[in-house]
């Protein structure tokens, strides 16, 4: 799954309210004087001020922290079911999908994985002896996956190789383990 850096952006958030507020205060009243420990003589150019907090809230507000991280990760999937040698795998997830429960649960797998999380479903593992993954739905829908090479290791790139509902699983773990085994 995708880690925010949520408190850190909550804490970015404050300072900038904080800030805004300041600046506000230097740009409405010209006259504003303190005194004391926090800046110890009178400002006679709250202005210039005030909109060089303003700066300073727009730099923090548009560049990003170091410990931020995308809220949106990238990644493409694409699918081997309509390539030939599969027919009998596309056949296979065409009688699965006529279940509903098992095509949404499908569905919602790859939609998940699409957004970036890397385990969708319940109990997701590795086909043994293979570089296959297998996310399972709680409605009976299964799909498998595998992690493919691509020139832009920024954008991950996965392959949907199997779809199937509860009833057709051994039959497309058969067809993938010799298929992909090693």
């Amino acid at each position: 799954m995708l880690s925010h850096s949520f408190p850190c952006k909550q804490k970015e958030r404050v300072l900038c309210v904080l800030f805004f507020a300041l600046s506000v205060c230097f740009l409405l009243d010209s006259e504003v004087a303190l005194t004391g420990a926090f800046l110890g003589e009178s400002l006679s150019a709250s202005s210039s001020l005030g909109f060089s907090i303003l700066l300073f809230i727009a730099a923090l507000l548009v560049v990003p922290s170091e410990k931020s991280e995308p809220l949106e990760k990238r990644i493409v999937i694409t699918s081997t079911l309509k390539h030939a040698g599969n027919e009998r795998l596309r056949k296979l997830a065409e009688l699965s999908a006529k279940n509903q429960d098992a095509k949404r649960d499908m569905d919602h797998l790859i939609y998940e994985l699409s957004k970036g999380n890397l385990n969708p479903g319940i109990h997701n593992k590795y086909l043994p002896g293979t570089d296959v993954r297998y996310a399972r739905g709680k409605k009976g829908g299964r799909i498998f996956y595998r992690r493919i090479d691509s020139e832009n290791q920024n954008t991950p790139r996965y392959e949907v190789i199997g779809k199937s509902n509860k009833h057709y699983e051994n039959n497309v773990i058969d067809i993938l383990l010799r298929k992909y085994g090693r």
